[in-house]
């Protein structure tokens, strides 16, 4: 069973315009509305591709809409109940200029006795599971070190988590050691303070967190692909050829097919490509909705690998 945990879910309002003209009135094309945040984003990918998932978090006592939309989708939840509505984020896609523009709002306070119950029910339902997906933000009143604790408190467990955070929350969570990382380029640079180019940088500073005692670091690079480090190699994957319809949600696919993966015991080789497979996926889609099951076996004999020894 794969669990995943999301801190700081949304409601992803996507707005599809000709062209964004800065300070003037635009009219939309079209718009819609998913339920979101990263950990969210991975279960209703790992359903899409043919897994199973349950999803913990925060949700507002008042946000019906967001658990009739999973029901929906026949993913299991059971998120702590807050006090406040969970916020509202706006992803802008310019289709002239094919850009993409995220407003991300804070999130809502949460309360020390609504964090406890959360972490409560982590360490329940971590019992039951082969895979925790710990990902996305923290909301306000909730510590950096979240994810830290958190791990620190379950690692007796015969559990592989994986972590997708960035700032703060990635470095105090690195410091428990993880199953798994997956920063993109930017958020690895921040990590070892220098901007990273060239695989053989990228790969050299994987190893750093490798040697750390992470399993696998697995970096996204938008349309440059993908590298995936192991203290047993490097496995460098170019981004496929596909129609970008949007951009938002891409490294949660590809932390679903990761997990996915590893909740089946399959090899590592079979991740990547799974991994890249689902993100790829994802971006033909607008919004945050799922992958196309279809095309991600399309995709998935698609994938190059190029494994490189170390």
């Amino acid at each position: 069973m794969i669990v995943t945990v999301t801190p700081n879910p949304a409601f992803d309002r996507t707005v599809v315009l000709d062209e964004l003209k800065p300070g003037q009135v635009n009219r939309a094309k079209r718009t819609r509305v998913d339920l979101g945040g990263k950990g969210i984003n991975v279960a209703k990918n790992v359903k899409a591709i043919g897994g199973e998932a349950v999803c913990l978090g925060f949700m507002g006592e008042n946000d019906v809409f967001a658990l009739i939309y999973l029901n929906s989708l026949g993913i299991g939840h059971d998120f702590t109940t807050i006090r406040h509505n969970i916020r509202v984020n706006t992803k802008i896609i310019d289709e002239h200029n094919s850009a993409y523009t995220d407003i991300n709002e804070p999130g809502p306070e949460i309360a020390p006795s609504e964090q406890q119950n959360l972490k409560q029910k982590i360490k329940v339902w971590s019992q039951k599971a082969n895979i925790l997906v710990l990902s996305g933000s923290l909301p306000p009143g909730i510590n950096y070190d979240f994810y830290k604790e958190v791990i620190e408190e379950i690692k007796f467990l015969d559990i592989k988590i994986i972590l997708d955070a960035d700032k703060e929350a990635l470095k105090s969570g690195i410091d428990a050691r993880p199953y798994m990382i997956k920063p993109n380029i930017h958020e690895l640079s921040e990590l070892v303070g220098k901007e990273l180019v060239f695989p053989d940088e990228i790969i050299k500073a994987s190893l750093r967190f490798i040697q750390k005692g992470i399993s696998i670091v697995a970096v996204s690079m938008g349309d440059r692909g993908s590298i995936t480090v192991t203290a047993d190699g490097a496995f460098i994957t170019p981004a496929l050829n596909v129609k970008v319809r949007g951009t938002v949600g891409a490294g949660d696919a590809m932390v679903a097919g990761f997990a996915l993966a590893l909740d089946q015991s399959l090899s590592l080789t079979d991740a990547v490509k799974m991994a890249a497979a689902a993100s790829s996926a994802a971006v033909t889609r607008e919004g945050t909705e799922p992958v196309d099951f279809d095309t991600f076996k399309a995709l998935l004999s698609q994938v190059k690998i190029e494994k490189v020894p170390l």
